[in-house]
């Protein structure tokens, strides 16, 4: 009796929770036909594999989808499980089908009772319902042979049965209370993380214009400050200010880069060009604090886009002249691995980084810099590098400075196009 009662749990909890479940969590939605499927699966399942008390006496859990299908369902599903019991029942012939009318017309007239109550009730309230439901249910099974045939079962069959039955509408309400719960919880989520991604997307513009602009900034400053300037520094000041500008409106103008980077209007262009620029923007603020600069490049060209490239340059030149707020050595080196990769290194004498620091970099909102960063910066630079077909690593020790290394496809240039660029 226990081996064919726990057949039939297997049937409804795999049936009518975990198959559910399992297809929620693969991103499949479960719709209400599909749901009233599974079920009438389990009823199906649970009268083919009946429990055999006596050659005169069989049972099964057919009640329990009934049940569950009938409370959450309403009496539209509840009509389809019945019919679908009773018929199917009526297959094998005998008494038993009698039975089966009598007690699946008790049952529903139960559901029928309460399921407008039972979907308002919380999580805790709907278990203790569906434990008085068990027995109420328990009781029309045992009770009903016997108006019917006078037929009586011994106690300990009582208590198997009604033990089980309670049971097994005890496990599926709650499995199917945490499967909602579930669902809400990532609805939720999913919710959350879009506005994530927006307000990521604002912060990540605000932090890439913020260095054009303090750029601009400074020029503005020197010129009111210094009015005794010659026309040549005005004219590169204004010059800078005018580039720093372009730079703003390009970010600004291509913002979907910063949900997902890509390179466009690739060009050859000169990397170690692009780095010496970088280099320029950002040394104005590494004099301020006595930071040297050193640089071993080599010339190399990459087809990518230039934009992108020099925005990678100057926020890691950023980064490395921040990490050095008492002053120190900042070194620039580009080697040409082989004939296609060039490798650029950028390496700084700061603060440095702990292990469990570097495993988090690139991450959205993480900052070695605590309150002064967002992290977004180094996040840009991770997207775009990867974007551009190159990986980018870190070596760093905590007091002794950090370098990251940059990989990337080189370009090497046909006479014909070494001409054209040098018309341009």
């Amino acid at each position: 009796m226990v081996k064919d009662l726990l057949l039939n749990l297997l049937f409804i909890i795999g049936f009518c929770s975990f198959l559910p479940m399992f297809l929620e969590q693969k991103g499949i939605k479960v719709k209400k036909w599909l749901t009233i499927l599974f079920f009438c699966i389990a009823i199906i399942l649970c009268i083919t594999f009946p429990i055999h008390l006596n050659d005169d006496f069989v049972f099964d859990l057919r009640s329990v989808p009934i049940f569950i299908g009938g409370l959450y369902g309403g009496p539209v599903p509840l009509l389809i499980y019945s019919l679908i019991a009773v018929g199917f029942r009526l297959l094998f012939g005998g008494d038993g089908s009698i039975t089966t009318i009598m007690i699946t017309l008790l049952n529903s007239m139960l559901i029928l009772a309460v399921y407008k109550r039972f979907n308002l009730l919380a999580a805790k309230d709907k278990l203790k319902l569906v434990v008085v439901l068990g027995i109420l249910s328990t009781i029309v099974v045992f009770v009903s042979p016997y108006i019917l045939f006078g037929f009586t079962l011994q106690p300990d069959y009582w208590i198997g049965f009604g033990f089980t039955m309670i049971l097994s509408l005890f496990i599926l309400v709650y499995l199917i209370e945490s499967l909602q719960e579930f669902s809400f919880l990532r609805e939720q989520f999913i919710r959350s993380e879009k506005m994530e991604v927006v307000s990521q997307l604002a912060a990540s513009i605000s932090h890439e214009v913020r260095n054009p602009m303090t750029t601009i900034k400074g020029m503005l400053q020197m010129l009111r400050e210094t009015p005794d300037l010659s026309a040549d520094k005005k004219n590169q000041f204004i010059t800078i200010s005018l580039d720093e500008l372009d730079r703003a409106e390009k970010i600004i103008s291509d913002y979907l880069t910063y949900a997902k980077p890509t390179v466009q209007a690739a060009q050859i262009f000169d990397g170690h060009l692009e780095i010496e620029r970088a280099i320029n923007v950002i040394k104005p603020l590494a004099n301020m604090n006595c930071i040297e600069i050193e640089t071993d490049l080599i010339p190399f060209q990459l087809n990518a886009n230039q934009e992108k490239f020099q925005q990678c340059m100057v926020n890691l030149t950023k980064n490395a002249v921040e990490a050095m707020p008492n002053g120190g050595k900042l070194t620039f080196q580009a080697i040409q691995v082989n004939d296609s990769l060039i490798e650029v290194k950028i390496s700084d004498t700061g603060v440095g980084m702990g292990q469990d620091q570097m495993i988090r970099l690139g991450m959205p909102y993480y900052s070695t810099k605590g309150k002064n960063g967002t992290g977004l910066g180094l996040m840009l630079v991770y997207r775009i590098i990867e974007s551009m077909g190159g990986t980018i690593s870190v070596q760093s020790k905590l007091g002794k400075g950090s370098t990251f290394t940059i990989k990337l496809n080189s370009t090497t240039l046909t006479k014909e196009q070494e001409k054209n660029r040098t018309v341009n």
